[in-house]
């Protein structure tokens, strides 16, 4: 399950939301998987934190001003 739920393809990442932190800029970025797409239900919703100093090579420049350490 987590193989397959976790492939590099856009609709496994689809759902995500930010991480604030004190300063009010995105932390992090949470992926919330549902139940079955990396686990079984009983394991309930599953995510995962990405850090921003993590995604900040990958993000445009002009929203780096958006992510803490940008």
């Amino acid at each position: 399950m987590i193989d397959e739920g976790t492939t590099p393809r856009p609709d496994n990442f689809a759902n995500f939301e930010p991480v604030l932190g004190a300063d009010g800029r995105i932390a992090a970025l949470r992926f919330v998987f549902p139940p079955y797409q990396v686990g079984p239900y009983a394991d309930g919703t599953q995510t995962v934190d990405v850090p921003a100093d993590v995604l900040l090579p990958k993000i445009a420049p002009a929203y780096r001003h958006l992510f803490a350490g940008g």
